[in-house]
């Protein structure tokens, strides 16, 4: 028993001192008053190409993964905040699967100094800010590193529940990401961040998974981008799961 719990003081203090060590050295690479930019692909385990004997279903999956690949997810930064969004595309918009495709389009924003957490939604016709646990995901890093691109990574994993109001269930969400202490803030894509380093790599459930694309350190000022809160009524999740529920049930 206490040989097991030394073995896990020991890794925790390893990941520790390796997250501390790469803070020290590239602290200074996201500069205060430049704006950083991410773009995010997504793309799907599975192949979405159906092998039908109808060559109308085999075209609206050859379609739908198009869609997909084609998608991009913009993440703007400073050393502060962060905003997420899908970046518009007019091509794909016109396909009457893009909405079911891209999800709900929804905006998540992060700051820091403030430890405000919230996505706007549009689901009730109008923008909602819904105010999120800030350190929603109890994540667990691991030891398990690899490179992406120039970035050592580290591997870290949760698991999250939460009720469907709509359908009346728990889903459970088993989030993987990789993240650098490198680039060392606390975003990422689709709300999967709140690490001590920039994520680069992630993937709900086993289904898709968000990868950067492109990564400009510092290339941007204000003049360029704005990082500002979405303009909304704000509620509580348990408000909007209510409002949810008494609308669809």
């Amino acid at each position: 028993m206490c040989l097991k719990l030394f073995e896990i003081l020991k890794k925790n203090i390893i990941i520790l001192l390796l997250l501390t060590v790469s803070n020290c050295i590239y602290a200074q690479e996201v500069k205060v008053n430049n704006i950083s930019k991410v773009i995010y692909k997504r793309s799907v385990y599975q192949d979405l190409e159906i092998k039908s004997k109808n060559p109308d279903v085999n075209k609206i999956g050859k379609h739908v993964s198009e869609i997909i690949k084609e998608l991009e997810f913009e993440l703007l930064f400073n050393t502060n905040s962060s905003i997420y969004h899908i970046v518009p595309n007019l091509k794909l918009e016109e396909s009457p699967f893009y909405k079911l495709v891209a999800g709900t389009e929804s905006i998540y924003y992060r700051k820091v100094d403030t430890k405000e957490f919230l996505k706007n939604v549009q689901t009730l016709g109008t923008p909602i800010n819904v105010i999120m646990d800030y350190n929603k995901y109890n994540w667990i890093i691991t030891k398990e590193t690899k490179m992406f691109g120039e970035y050592k990574c580290y591997k870290a994993t949760a698991i999250y529940k939460e009720f469907n109001p709509i359908h009346k269930s728990v889903s459970t969400f088993t989030p993987i990401v990789w993240f650098t202490p490198e680039i060392p803030v606390p975003f990422g894509p689709e709300g999967l961040d709140g690490l001590p380093g920039l994520v680069l790599e992630a993937s709900l459930n086993g289904q898709t998974y968000y990868y950067a694309s492109k990564i400009e350190i510092n290339k941007y000022n204000n003049k360029d981008y704005t990082i500002e809160k979405p303009n909304a009524k704000s509620l509580s999740e348990d408000k909007y799961a209510k409002i949810l529920n008494d609308r669809f049930n």
